[in-house]
């Protein structure tokens, strides 16, 4: 590949990140960021014991800990953290592609995950999404150094990079589990060693996590602030591949391109039966580790529904080593049209994602509580549901309205969030009637019985006013007392 080409290309994934640290900086906090924060400003113990009674391993949330202590706790800094983890995977991913393929393609790959809207999203998203998918990365690199060596090299790197991936995200433990079940389908080509090194890793790798796991299940099994995920779909399945590549766009844009599947088919289908002039080796382990772990988080939502895009974006380093080596296969002259359109058509989808007020992981709560602190009045109560939404409310507001959830939830006590009953939300309203005059109900993320709310309070109370805001997030209010 020419040098101009070289330098196009990289011209562009800096341009796109000029454009992200703009847009993703300007806005709101979001529910997962806003508690992120929150615990990552708690003691080390504390930290741990919140995180074992959330979904969240510990890794992440020790690093930006520390890393609070240093820079601050403000938003764009907490975002800074994440932009690394996603600076540091684009020469790791460089290095993997090029050990498979050759310096061409990794260059492609490397410029295309650099540029998917859904990469650049969570790289500027103060969660764990990044530092996940620099293990990933790395791990893969060093996983096809133990086959190819059969057990030589590589099993430091593995082992660490395995052991880290873990304590980053529960999920990365399904990478493991399609990399042990690649092995037993290659099975043909393991030597005694290699088989082993890996039974030996694995053990390694589960008896370091079992501390932890013991931890979480003394707490009670992760079961504090679990918000209500849906059961997935045939269409979900297909929907998360697309988002890989064209990000979170409005629910017409992507039933549009997603109705398109049957032509992706027909392609993917003729490029796998031509001859090949780039070679890719291991193509088969990419193919496993980029549908695989999908498929089996897919079918194990159906017992316990887990399926969300974000903790599935360990994925895509492999995804897009494997569509770099397809478009390079098309030829010199193909491969420059496409690539341009392919570019194009993301950095499209990039400008529609992170400016279109119809996105659907885009969250107000800026903009909601910019409306608390100019409306509600010390005699006022904000009544915030669910109630692990009080994270993002809580750090934005500067008003001086009291703060509550609906149901009443003391975090700093060991337990689940107690159950919506409407007794209980008969003598919270009662309590309230005595202190407070009017009531500012926020609505965000129904956990089941948000109409039970809205039906109890528009039956009994006068409702003053009603706003809606971007994400389906609601501002209800109702006078309580006329004295």
């Amino acid at each position: 590949m020419k040098r101009l080409e070289v330098f196009i290309i990289y011209a562009v994934v800096i341009a796109s990140l000029l454009i992200n640290l703009f847009y993703l900086y300007s806005q709101s906090i979001r529910l997962d960021e806003a508690q992120s924060i929150w615990v990552a400003t708690k003691s080390v113990p504390t930290l741990l014991k919140i995180n074992g009674q959330d979904v969240q391993t510990p890794l992440y949330t020790l690093i930006l800990h520390f890393w609070m202590q240093i820079l601050g706790t403000d938003i764009v800094i907490s975002r800074l953290l994440s932009l690394i983890f996603f600076i540091l995977t684009l020469p790791f991913l460089y290095f993997l592609i090029k050990r498979v393929t050759n310096r061409a393609t990794a260059i492609l790959g490397t410029a295309l995950f650099a540029l998917s809207p859904f990469v650049l999203w969570y790289s500027q998203e103060a969660r764990t999404y990044t530092l996940l998918t620099l293990l990933a990365t790395v791990n893969h690199y060093y996983f096809l150094q133990i086959v190819d060596s059969k057990g030589e090299k590589g099993r430091w790197g593995y082992f660490i990079t395995g052991l880290l991936g873990i304590y980053s995200h529960y999920f990365f433990a399904f990478m493991l589990l399609s990399q042990a079940i690649y092995l037993l389908i290659k099975k043909f080509e393991s030597s005694r060693q290699l088989t082993i090194t890996f039974i030996l890793l694995g053990a390694c790798m589960v008896n370091l996590f079992l501390p932890w796991a013991y931890y979480v299940y003394t707490l009670g099994l992760a079961a504090n602030t679990q918000p209500i995920i849906p059961q997935p779909n045939s269409f979900n399945l297909l929907q998360i591949y697309f988002n890989f590549f064209i990000g979170f766009q409005n629910q017409l844009i992507q039933s549009i391109v997603i109705s398109l599947w049957p032509l992706f088919l027909m392609i993917i289908f003729f490029i796998f039966t031509r001859q090949v002039t780039v070679k890719l080796q291991r193509t088969d382990y990419f193919v496993v580790i980029s549908i695989l772990p999908v498929l089996l988080i897919y079918l194990f939502s159906f017992f316990k529904p887990i399926f969300l895009p974000r903790y599935l974006i360990f994925v895509t380093p492999s995804l897009f080593t494997l569509l770099a080596w397809i478009l390079i296969n098309f030829g010199r002259q193909v491969i420059s049209i496409v690539s341009v359109v392919i570019i194009a058509l993301m950095l499209l989808s990039l400008n529609f994602q992170d400016t279109s007020a119809m996105t659907p992981v885009k969250e107000s709560y800026r903009e909601v509580d910019k409306y608390l602190v100019t409306h509600a009045t010390p005699h006022d109560i904000i009544a915030v549901s669910a109630p692990f939404t009080v994270y993002p409310i809580e750090y934005y507001y500067g008003g001086l309205a009291r703060i509550d959830t609906i149901p009443h939830w003391n975090r700093y006590v060991q337990g689940p969030i107690p159950p919506f009953t409407t007794n209980e939300l008969v003598s919270q309203l009662k309590d309230y009637a005595k202190v407070y005059d009017n009531i500012y109900l926020v609505l965000s993320y129904d956990q089941g019985y948000q109409g039970k709310i809205v039906d109890y309070m528009d039956h009994h109370y006068q409702r003053l006013k009603s706003m809606e805001f971007p994400a389906s997030i609601d501002i209800r209010v109702y006078k309580l007392r006329y004295d």
